[in-house]
């Protein structure tokens, strides 16, 4: 294999490991902002440690999901975002969850025993769980784009594919 098939084969794996782009850097946001909320609830003994650590583990399989689609060529996505789309599923409804304990609920200080029950960091931790809600409902959006072929890099690759065998 000459050089110049290499980089062509190369760029095409890159073209196809960057439609997930978004999706993995905003996993990386959800995976610290778990494990931040993981770590304060154990130093706070919060019973409800299992939420945070369950997102963790979903993020976990979502992460070697990416680690196994760089090597992989085929058309059949589908099946391969399972774990990504099952976890952005997930911290939505989490998210929402948390949000209506932030307003709607007197069990703010169970679920959140380490911050104090005030207005203000009711109101802080809305905001975060709102960007969140507003994340996680892009990246299910860009999960089924993939997953329907409709996504702008799937066009992409088309596109190259018919420059590269065109020459």
């Amino acid at each position: 294999m000459t050089n110049q098939e290499q980089q062509k084969k190369m760029a095409e794996k890159n073209f196809r490991f960057n439609r997930f782009l978004f999706l993995r850097y905003v996993l990386a946001v959800f995976f610290f902002a778990n494990l931040y909320w993981l770590l304060a609830a154990i130093a706070s003994n919060a019973l409800l440690l299992i939420l945070p650590l369950s997102l963790l583990v979903l993020a976990i399989l979502a992460i070697g999901e990416y680690v196994r689609l760089y090597g992989n060529h085929s058309e059949q996505i589908t099946e391969n975002l399972r774990w990504t789309r099952l976890f952005y599923l997930c911290q939505l409804t989490m998210n929402l969850l948390l949000y209506a304990v932030c307003f709607f609920s007197p069990l703010f200080s169970f679920v959140f025993p380490f911050l104090d029950n005030t207005l203000v960091n009711r109101g802080v931790l809305a905001l975060w769980l709102g960007v969140g809600l507003a994340l996680a409902a892009l990246c299910l959006q860009r999960v089924n784009k993939i997953r329907r072929k409709k996504d702008m890099y799937y066009g992409y690759i088309k596109e190259y594919k018919k420059l590269i065998e065109g020459k």
